[in-house]
């Protein structure tokens, strides 16, 4: 039987209020955290950049080193605490 993390695939999307896709990505880090900084880079990469850009995640990237880095790229970062998450899910 094969071990099932070396066929994990982690899969990024970044996407317009639009629903179009601005980057993407194929990873096997089964945590979506450690993908924010990579994605926001890859956004840079493929679109200007707004000067108050805003960006909406589920709380699977809440890090504190993900919200540094929304600080220090002047990103407007929205952001649930996975309490907030269980809270909005009614799951308390």
């Amino acid at each position: 039987m094969p071990n099932d993390t070396l066929n994990r695939r982690n899969t990024q999307f970044s996407v317009t209020k639009n629903q179009i896709i601005v980057a993407n990505d194929v990873c096997q880090d089964g945590h979506d955290a450690h993908q924010f900084i990579p994605q926001m880079n890859n956004v840079k990469e493929n679109v200007k950049w707004r000067k108050e850009t805003k960006v909406g995640v589920d709380c699977g990237y809440s890090d504190g080193i993900n919200i540094k880095f929304a600080e220090d790229e002047k990103i407007d970062l929205y952001v649930p605490s996975r309490a907030q998450a269980q809270e909005f899910d009614g799951k308390e």
